[in-house]
């Protein structure tokens, strides 16, 4: 269990100095000796109740015995149940939830300190982090821009405000987050990072209308970072405008004048979609000196396909590629090309449908998965195909597709797949709990195990 000590940053203020406030208080918190510190705070409002310091100390002290006696109650994610990973997270770190009754005794305290000292930057960002943590949504909006007016730390301030949103978000509060992001990009509405970020958990949430709706403005600002790029190239390649993706790179190289790789993107997207210059465009890049002792990724790609040993449609070379540890664009091109190329190779076309089931395009990633139901291969394979294209089919709200992939492998031998198919198919028969129950009677466990078991405790 996370255990959390708002040990918030103090100025220096009349009567008792900081750094012994600060010397007495954070070691007896830290130690857990909260009747000391009780004590010792009453005794400096004593004789000086307007102390700021004091006040938040109080505050501090509350907060902190709270949290250290409070049992976290795991929350399920789409994370958790994402049928790529054996690891459920969010059951062995759950988030704490503060009850409200004991924050708005913190917050009682919190107050009287900013009615001493109303520019508290401190004071307003704890209380945003509260309001987050016990999900008083309402309250949280309404600090942000008090928060903005007393800060000093300019537009850093955008980037810390998003951990407020996403305290939200660990607590299931998806649509509440996205409340707070929508607050931020209108204090920042030039700040492509922020933007961006939006539309990273936009994507995080399956939601990629919405991270393409949120890249789209951060391209409309002057400039993007290294990290703004990168996000943006995965959301328009996973929502398939790999166009957008290209004008992403080429909107970074305006910013960032030692960056020259986009040309090689805009040829490396010739050759993903086999238009009749890309052999030459590529080559003629990798006559610049510029390029030759570069050993940048997508260099070395445009070098390997301008070379005599990739002379066009050959299957080893591109599972070869197809296995290299590329970067989304360069992924994506050979994936793009080889899916054309190799209509009839299972192997190819599920590589494709699970680049796009991690980018959360449910519905293009199901289209090559019943494509590949047609393809020959093996009954391993085959099965592996029908658990990640039943999890693929739940996802997109396709429930007689789940029902019936998940139902030809209730029965696997393979224990993670049996455990998953368990619980999708139970947890899509709720309230009827037979399956979920016949999942938790199993002596085995994997993830799926302990989260039926949760929803059963539900």
């Amino acid at each position: 269990m996370k255990r959390y000590f708002f040990f918030l940053f103090l100025v220096p203020v009349a009567g008792f100095s900081q750094s012994e406030m600060v010397k007495r208080c954070i070691p007896l918190i830290a130690a857990q000796k909260f009747v000391e510190v009780d004590k010792f705070v009453d005794s400096i409002l004593l004789s000086n109740p307007k102390e700021p310091d004091a006040w938040m100390m109080k505050g501090n002290s509350i907060l902190n015995r709270h949290l250290l006696s409070l049992n976290s109650n795991p929350i399920i994610t789409q994370a958790d149940e994402d049928i790529l990973s054996i690891e459920a997270n969010g059951l062995n770190s759950p988030p704490q939830i503060p009850e409200k009754k004991v924050i708005d005794s913190v917050e009682q305290y919190w107050k009287k300190t900013l009615a001493a000292d109303s520019t508290r930057e401190d004071v307003y960002m704890g209380l945003c982090t509260v309001y987050g943590m016990s999900m008083q949504t309402d309250k949280l909006l309404s600090c942000l821009p008090v928060l903005k007016k007393h800060s000093r730390k300019g537009v850093q301030l955008a980037y810390l405000m998003e951990d407020y949103a996403r305290l939200l978000r660990e607590r299931g509060k998806v649509i509440d987050a996205q409340k707070v992001f929508g607050v931020i990009t209108t204090m920042y509405p030039k700040e492509s990072g922020i933007w961006s970020d939006w539309a990273g958990e936009c994507l995080l949430n399956a939601d990629l209308k919405g991270a393409v709706e949120k890249a789209d403005k951060a391209m409309q600002c002057k400039a993007i970072d290294e990290a703004t790029r990168e996000n943006l190239i995965a959301i328009y390649l996973y929502a398939q405008q790999p166009e957008k993706a290209v004008k992403a790179i080429e909107l970074y190289q305006k910013s960032d004048t030692s960056y020259t790789y986009a040309p090689l993107y805009l040829a490396l997207y010739g050759f993903a979609i086999d238009d009749t210059l890309w052999k030459s465009r590529i080559t003629k890049l990798m006559t610049d000196s510029k390029y030759q002792s570069d050993t940048n990724e997508v260099v070395q790609v445009c070098k390997f396909l301008s070379s005599s040993v990739y002379s066009g449609k050959n299957y080893d070379i591109t599972m070869a590629m197809l296995s290299a540890p590329l970067n989304n664009f360069c992924s994506w091109s050979v994936i793009h090309r080889a899916k054309k190329e190799f209509p009839d190779s299972a192997n190819v076309q599920l590589i494709a449908a699970e680049f796009y089931l991690n980018g959360k395009n449910y519905a293009y990633a199901n289209s090559i998965f019943k494509k590949a139901q047609t393809l020959k291969m093996d009954s391993i394979n085959r099965s592996d195909m029908n658990m990640v294209y039943a999890y693929s089919s739940y996802r997109a709200d396709d429930k007689p597709t789940a029902t019936a992939l998940f139902n030809s492998i209730s029965a696997d031998d393979n224990l993670f797949k049996r455990q998953a198919a368990l619980y999708f198919l139970g947890k899509m028969s709720l309230p009827n709990t037979f399956l979920l129950k016949k999942l938790v009677a199993e002596k085995q466990k994997t993830k799926y195990y302990y989260l039926g078991q949760l929803l059963l405790d539900r």
